[in-house]
């Protein structure tokens, strides 16, 4: 099941964590690891992450991908079952950062196999 995140929608007015809703930092966490792993990709470029799968029974490491519409696509390779969407990723904090993520051309590689409905 695909989920489609905006984080903008979790951040507070100044775009940090929200002191009124602590219950959230964690998945602000996840959600900033993922877009420092791939805001400095290539549209349709991907890496893998060091997030893992929270399938039951999977624990594989996400993959990070950057549509050819500026969104971060983020999956599972080996169970599937975990995929999301994120949207508005350039305005946080995170995706600021460009240069945060660790530049590798081998992990920035060409993704043919990723579904034609993202490459727009």
């Amino acid at each position: 099941m695909l989920l489609h995140v905006d984080p903008t929608h979790w951040l507070d007015e100044e775009g940090t964590y929200p002191d009124a809703a602590p219950q959230l930092w964690k998945k602000l966490d996840r959600i900033g690891l993922l877009v420092s792993s791939g805001c400095d990709l290539k549209p349709l470029h991907g890496r893998p992450t060091v997030a893992k799968c929270k399938t039951r029974g999977c624990g594989c490491s996400m993959f990070v991908a950057r549509t050819g519409d500026d969104r971060l696509l983020v999956y599972c390779p080996m169970c599937g079952k975990e995929e999301m969407l994120i949207s508005n990723w350039r305005s946080t904090f995170w995706g600021r950062r460009t240069g945060w993520a660790q530049k590798s051309s081998s992990s920035n590689a060409f993704l043919p196999f990723l579904p034609s409905h993202y490459r727009r």
